[in-house]
Parts: C-alpha cells; sequence; structure tokens
C-alpha cells in the first residue's frame, strides 16, 4: 500500500527515515527507503488529520485485501462529485472581498515584498485595471493570498472593514478556498492571466493535501505556458519581450523551489528553453527594480545544479565540496539595492541550497570531518542566527523561510543522533531547540511549519 514518495530534497524524508517506529505507530504507518527518497506506507487503521504531515493514504486497488477494490456504485460517485461541485460553488458565491483599503493595503504588502523578488504581475497595469475594476478576480484573490502571510498585513485580514482581523492561515484558507472553486469552474480563460494565478497560488500549502495541491498548481502553470511558448522568444516589441521572459524565469525560478520543497521531479526541462539572460536591468535605474529578481535567480541556479544531486543515478554523486560559492560572492555588488528583510530572505535561501549541495546518501555516510558536512552545519547554524536575530514575520512571505528552518532542524537532529560525546549531543540538542523553536513560531503562518515542527518534535522524543 503505497502512499506517496518523499524526495531527499525534502527534509521530511530524513525525519521520516530516521524517526524509529513505536509499537502502536508501526502498525498504523511504516516506510521503505530508495535511492533518493521514502516511500511511505500507512496501514489500513490509520487516520490522517489536518496536523499530520502525511496525507491521506491511496490505496492500490489491485493489492490482496485492499478495502476499496470494489468498484463504487456509479449513482453514489455522481452523488458525491455534485456534492462537492454544490460545496465549491457555494463557498465561491458567499466569498466577500475585503474592502477596499484593506485591499490596497495588501497590494502594496504584495508590491512592496515579493513582486520585487519573483516577478508574475506588472505593477502599473496592475493598479490600473484594479481602480478600473478590471483586474481579472482570480489573480486579485492570488496576490491578496501571497500577501496576507506578512506581519504587516495582520490588521487587514478581514472581510468587513469594521470585522475582527482573522489568523493568517484562517484567511488564506478562507481565500483559497474561494480561488480554487473559481479555477475549477474555469472562470478565467486567458492563459496568460491563469498562468500568473497558478503561479501565486502554488505558494500555497495547507493541510495534508497543500504541498501536492501547490505542485498541481505550479504544473498546470507550466503547461499552460507551453501551450502560449511562453519559453520562447518572440519579437513582441522590447517592452513585451521583457515581460514575458521575466514571468518565464519567475515560473521556472518556483518549478525549482518546488522540486527542492515538496521533493518533486522538475516540470521545466533546460533543453526545451533558451539560456537564462545575464541581466534583466537595461540601466543602472533598473537595479531598485529587478535586481532582488536576479538575485534570486542566481541562488536558484545554484539550487538547480544541486537538484541534480538528488536524481536517480547508477553512478554515485558526491556532495559538491569544491568551488561552492560564498554568501558574499554571490550576492556581489547587488547588496546595495536590498533592503535588510531582503537580505534576511537571501541568506536564509542560500544556505538551505548550501545544505542540500552537501547530499548524504544514507548507504555511504560521510565522516563529521568531511568539507560537505561541515559546511552543511555551518549552514544550518547560520539559518538559525538569522531567525533568531530578524523579525521572520517582516520578511517576504515566499515559503523558502519554513523550509530553511525545516533543513536546519534535520541537520542538527541527525547531529544529535551520530554523536558519540556527550557535550556534543548537548550541543546539538541546543541547536535542533533553536531550530524547531523558531519554526514553530512560524506555524501561524505557514501549515508546514506547524506540521513539520510537530513531526520534529515526535523524532527527537523518540531517540531520547
Amino acid at each position: 500500500r503505497v502512499s506517496r514518495f518523499v524526495g531527499d530534497l525534502n527534509p521530511e524524508a530524513q525525519l521520516l527515515e530516521k524517526t524509529p517506529s513505536s509499537r502502536a505507530s508501526s502498525r498504523a504507518s511504516s516506510h521503505e527507503r530508495g535511492d533518493i527518497g521514502v516511500w511511505v506506507k500507512e496501514g489500513r487503521h490509520h487516520k490522517t488529520n489536518d496536523n499530520d504531515a502525511a496525507k491521506t493514504e491511496v490505496p492500490d486497488p489491485q493489492s490482496p485485501g485492499s478495502e476499496t477494490s470494489e468498484i463504487e456504485p456509479q449513482g453514489d460517485i455522481q452523488y458525491a462529485a455534485i456534492t462537492t461541485l454544490e460545496g465549491d460553488i457555494r463557498a465561491a458565491a458567499n466569498f466577500k472581498l475585503p474592502d477596499k483599503p484593506d485591499v490596497l493595503a495588501l497590494l502594496d504588502i504584495y508590491f512592496s515584498h515579493v513582486n520585487n523578488i519573483v516577478p508574475v504581475v506588472e505593477e502599473e497595469s496592475f493598479r490600473h485595471a484594479y481602480e478600473k475594476s478590471r483586474v481579472p478576480f482570480v489573480l486579485l484573490l492570488a496576490v491578496i493570498l501571497v500577501s496576507c502571510r506578512h506581519e504587516v498585513a495582520k490588521p487587514h485580514l478581514r472581510f468587513s472593514i469594521d470585522g475582527t482581523p482573522l489568523e493568517a492561515r484562517a484567511f488564506a484558507r478562507a481565500v483559497a478556498a474561494t480561488l480554487t472553486a473559481l479555477l475549477k469552474a474555469e472562470v478565467e480563460r486567458d492563459k496568460l492571466t491563469l498562468i500568473q494565478t497558478l503561479m501565486l497560488a502554488s505558494m500555497h500549502a495547507e493541510g495534508p493535501t497543500g504541498n501536492e495541491d501547490a505542485s498541481l498548481r505550479l504544473s498546470a502553470a507550466v503547461h499552460h505556458a507551453g501551450t502560449i511558448g511562453l519559453h520562447l522568444p518572440r519579437n513582441l516589441g522590447s517592452s513585451e519581450d521583457r515581460r514575458t521572459t521575466r514571468l518565464f524565469w519567475a515560473l521556472w525560478s518556483l518549478d525549482r523551489l518546488n522540486a527542492g520543497i515538496n521533493g518533486r521531479a522538475v516540470f521545466i526541462h533546460e533543453r526545451d528553453v533558451e539560456e537564462r539572460p545575464t541581466t534583466f536591468c537595461d540601466d543602472p535605474s533598473d537595479k531598485q527594480k529587478y535586481g532582488p529578481f536576479e538575485l534570486w535567480l542566481k541562488i536558484t541556479a545554484l539550487l538547480d545544479k544541486v537538484i541534480a544531486l538528488y536524481r536517480p543515478s547508477k553512478t554515485l554523486e558526491v556532495p559538491w565540496e569544491n568551488g561552492f560559492p560564498t554568501f558574499e560572492e554571490v550576492v556581489g555588488e547587488d547588496a546595495g539595492n536590498l533592503t535588510p528583510e531582503q537580505i534576511a530572505m537571501f541568506e536564509l535561501y542560500y544556505h538551505s541550497v548550501a545544505i542540500l549541495s552537501c547530499r548524504l546518501r544514507h548507504s555511504t555516510p560521510l565522516p563529521p570531518s568531511a568539507p560537505a558536512r561541515i559546511l552543511q552545519s555551518l549552514s544550518a547554524l547560520r539559518i538559525t542566527k538569522v531567525a533568531n536575530e530578524e523579525n521572520l514575520g517582516m520578511l517576504p512571505p515566499i515559503p523558502v523561510i519554513p523550509y530553511a528552518l525545516t533543513l536546519s532542524m534535520t541537520v542538527a537532529y541527525r547531529q544529535f543522533r551520530e554523536s558519540k560525546l556527550h557535550i556534543h549531543k548537548m550541543r546539538a540538542r541546543a541547536d535542533w531547540e533553536r531550530a524547531h523553536r523558531a519554526l514553530a513560531a512560524l506555524g501561524k503562518q505557514w501549515w508546514s511549519a506547524e506540521a513539520l515542527a510537530r513531526l520534529g518534535a515526535q523524532a527527537m522524543e523518540r531517540i531520547e
């Protein structure tokens, strides 16, 4: 009964693999280690809930004794489908957009903290369309969905001007439910708008199937991009060419990020696209606008190389031990164009990639003195240090943040397990505690932070 595959790029794989199953839990679930990840199997009586890191089981109808081996009556299937559709339609019909002052505040957050890093929407045309009430509704919802996790958004997370603000995740769930219903109903047919909407929606993941849903949205965005040839250069005029080029490379970057966070294969193959432009800035004045995007792509290009270490291969891939650039080398002269919050977010992203570059295969563990192990340990400590010194709620609300802290916690967890000296175990335990505390604090913003903090605590509890 194979429920799902968790790739090694996802830190959940290490927590699942290295967590000894208790007698009770072994009856409910088990896992099988592969070369590049873990297959999670769940027993017949296992139940999932919104707090589980695992997703709902999908039983194999061909397996002996499967409870789902019998075909359901057609009427039952139709009734279930109609009930689901009715619920989606009702949710969309009852949804009320926040009042204009709150929407404008959320738009300001998006364009100030997200769009300059991952440029999905052209600000001037979007704001003009909003003022004229012509902005695509699904795209507006997607922008709000991304910006609502920023700390500045807190007083604006309400659906009436005199209403009580909601928690970020509760607000996001309401927006996402309506957005999902509208996308299912295919109310938006413009391919470019769908690509933008799905790109932004892929940054949202809530509940046990959240990561799967996010990855599915991104795959749909890539599908539509292929339909309109977004990955191919066209002579549409310099400004239009630059806009579509930026959008495609933003999509490419989210594809690589999805591969990392969700442990998935990439959707966009490098041989299907032209070489990435060296710059998106026509003159020095553009550095303030697109400089953060160029740095985002630099780090994502490192991630793209690191992903190769996690692909199936007959030969043993070795960690990237030589020539891995420092953070300052990657940033270069762009630091002057970045805000402190952007620098902190980029540093978390960079050190996440650095940790991943030191892949430790379960069959060939590296000694603690190996350069890859040292780089991994230092990057994990740096992530925790940034988290303790910065207000993470003020950083750009991009899922890199909980991902980085999960990786840091996982490194400390492994060091605790492998340390021989008591003093070293205690230091690793303290490192784990700091990373876990910072990750758990993000639970009000990110479901993955809450779920993986809980999984990490369970793993630590079982080995202590």
